[in-house]
């Protein structure tokens, strides 16, 4: 993990100006940066808590810290968002002081702006070759990952393309490692959350794959049986 020059970062995104900003997440806004090194410029993307009352802030910036931490566990995959490192500013305001997340720039969107913005719709194999790619995600974290990992926030929106249109699954703000966290209170997206997840207790059984049936099994993008096909 990468310690970056927060001025570095302040600069590349023109001090966090609307003109850079390329996404919002469950609790930061996400912003474009291009940063030189050795003379190569390098395209990253750079997630800030949002700005909001004292108690939102401080809760917006734990999910933050939270998704930082999760992803310091994950090793490299394909179809999970590639974790590169954090910075913090180290002015006299909390503002100044934030932590921020930078990670891999994705320059295709995301799954929700393909199927809903774009004015050309995938293709069904091309939304089955998704559906795979996100299943192999998910059963990295369940299976692959030590400890495992639950994202709790499986939807279209969270699933990214890269300069390939490979998916990947990003947005780890509100994961629990199993066996390691109390998952505490249900958290999610309404309409995604697996209706047994009222009992907070029983999202290690679940494991969280509620929100992936609702895009795989979506008229948007048909798969059943996710595990036979990986």
């Amino acid at each position: 993990m990468i310690e970056f020059d927060y001025d570095e970062l302040v600069k590349a995104t023109e001090s966090f100006s609307p003109s850079t900003l390329i996404g919002k997440g469950s609790h930061g806004s996400v912003y474009k940066a291009k940063l030189t090194t050795n003379d190569n410029n390098k395209l990253v993307a750079v997630k800030k808590p949002f700005l909001h009352a004292h108690e939102e802030e401080d809760h917006d910036r734990s999910k933050l810290q939270n998704e930082i931490r999760v992803l310091s566990f994950l090793r490299q995959n394909r179809h999970v968002i590639d974790f590169l490192g954090t910075s913090r500013g180290n002015g006299n305001n909390r503002q100044q002081q934030q932590q921020v997340l930078v990670m891999e720039y994705m320059p295709n969107g995301s799954l929700h702006d393909l199927l809903h913005v774009s004015e050309t719709p995938p293709s069904w194999p091309k939304r089955l070759e998704i559906a795979v790619q996100v299943a192999r995600a998910v059963r990295f974290l369940h299976d692959e990952s030590q400890p495992s990992v639950v994202h709790r926030d499986i939807k279209s929106a969270n699933v990214l393309f890269d300069c390939d249109f490979v998916a990947k699954l990003a947005d780890f703000g509100l994961a629990v490692l199993v066996h390691v966290d109390n998952p505490g209170q249900p958290a999610g997206t309404i309409g995604y959350l697996d209706p047994w997840y009222t009992k907070p207790r029983l999202i290690f059984g679940g494991r969280g794959l509620n929100g992936y049936a609702k895009i795989s099994a979506s008229p948007y993008v048909t798969i059943q049986g996710w595990y036979a096909v990986i």
